[in-house]
């Protein structure tokens, strides 16, 4: 295995490589990533000494981070939200601190509202119409939904699509300009292993989750004009979806996730860790020789913070849940 000592970052505003003026002067570096619907965001703060331009609000930025020794991982696309500048005094340098996010990219989706109607359409079609519109690309994993009749009133595109996935116990996203929907169980990021010795810190909790047995989603059969029921799982208690659904796809499909939803996290923990650029929220991951033994299998991150600091250097710090047996 090569050694890896020395931290690396490359950050792209526009067209232009600002990644030395960064190195030079940085003071922090952090990247956050989430598993569903946060936006990702990266930050920095850094001297400016010898004073030149920074990003602009609404200018974009690229970012890469790794080590020297090994290369440089691609991030994700974003959009600058937030500047501050903080006056040290006495003539010492500001330092300004610098925040972009990367669903900006895709923000016109969130404000503009439409009224349509969609008949006889996937989630994926429509997931893929709507990004067209907005400029954007998506991707579905493990998303076989179709509609009967989908009414948008006075949403917008981004609305829509969130309340589409939440109803149906998915998982949304908005990853390098792409709106992402995922079974919750999906691997999206690939999976990797974390053994113990490379663990730094982190504390794990022993949640009361799981309880659930089973989940019951009602729909509407319009040819014998009742009320129908599926169920998802086969032990007590009972999870009871609130919604009616039209089919009985749907409601089976959002029984289904309730049920993964419910059972994950019986285990949830947080851990710090040399800098692994390989990490990912979405990813799943197996950790391996913990102790207690309880510890190790698999689990979801559902929160991935890669931070670079003179005093720290690179350090991953990662939020876990465990996947239900059956979904591994």
């Amino acid at each position: 295995m090569v050694a890896r000592s020395h931290p690396a970052l490359r950050l792209e505003a526009g067209a232009l490589d600002i990644t030395e003026k960064l190195s030079a002067n940085a003071l922090s570096f952090v990247y956050n990533d989430h598993e569903k619907d946060d936006a990702d965001s990266v930050s920095f703060t850094l001297f400016n000494a010898p004073a030149f331009a920074v990003p602009c609000r609404g200018d974009p930025v690229a970012a890469w981070i790794g080590w020297k020794e090994t290369g440089l991982r691609f991030l994700d696309r974003f959009v600058v939200d937030e500047i501050s500048v903080k006056l040290a005094g006495g003539g010492a340098p500001a330092s300004m601190s610098v925040t972009a996010k990367s669903a900006d990219f895709c923000k016109g989706a969130g404000k503009v509202k439409r009224n349509r109607q969609w008949e006889d359409v996937s989630l994926s079609d429509i997931a893929a119409r709507i990004a067209a519109e907005e400029g954007c690309a998506s991707k579905t994993v493990g998303v076989s939904l179709v509609y009967r009749s989908v009414a948008q009133s006075n949403e917008s595109n981004l609305h829509l699509l969130r309340r589409l996935c939440a109803e149906a116990g998915l998982r949304f996203s908005v990853k390098d300009r792409t709106f992402v929907i995922s079974a919750p169980e999906a691997d999206l990021r690939g999976a990797a292993t974390l053994s113990a010795a490379e663990v730094s810190s982190g504390s794990f909790t022993f949640a009361d989750r799981g309880r659930y047995g089973s989940v019951t989603a009602r729909w509407w059969d319009a040819e014998l004009a009742r009320e129908q029921t599926v169920t998802a799982g086969g032990g007590t208690p009972v999870y009871t979806i609130r919604k009616t659904f039209q089919s009985t796809a749907e409601a089976r499909t959002a029984a289904r996730n309730k049920l993964t939803e419910l059972q994950r996290g019986q285990i949830e923990g947080t851990v710090t860790l040399m800098g692994r650029e390989d990490l990912f929220a979405g990813t799943i991951l197996t950790l391996a020789d913990f102790s207690p033994s309880q510890l190790n299998g698999d689990y979801m991150i559902t929160n991935c913070i890669h931070s670079i600091s003179p005093s720290s250097g690179f350090t991953t710090t990662l939020k876990l849940e465990t996947i239900p047996q059956s979904n591994k």
